[in-house]
């Protein structure tokens, strides 16, 4: 089921929300805002910023992930060499 702007601005007039609609034709409150005011969704939660990038890059196709790869090459090159870094000195360490 789709599950747009439509189908909550419904739920809440269903639901009885005239003063949240009111807010929201207004352009004082979002659709988000006032179905979670409404009870009828919750609130997202944060989650965490590597669930986050990890949710997004399995979402990208090939040309987003090779845009996002040259854009910020610099940075992704200094923290696999940082990352190596570690595994070798985990490595000697073992040994």
């Amino acid at each position: 089921m789709k599950r747009d702007n439509t189908y909550y601005m419904t739920r809440l007039k269903r639901a009885g929300r005239d003063d949240l609609l009111e807010q929201v034709y207004d352009g004082k409150m979002s659709v988000y805002k006032a179905t979670i005011e409404a009870g009828i969704r919750k609130k997202r939660s944060a989650s965490s910023r590597s669930s986050q990038l990890s949710y997004h890059w399995s979402r990208a196709d090939k040309r987003q992930r090779t845009r996002f790869m040259i854009d910020n090459f610099e940075a992704i090159d200094l923290l696999r060499k940082e990352l190596v870094a570690r595994v070798e000195q985990k490595h000697a360490k073992a040994q």
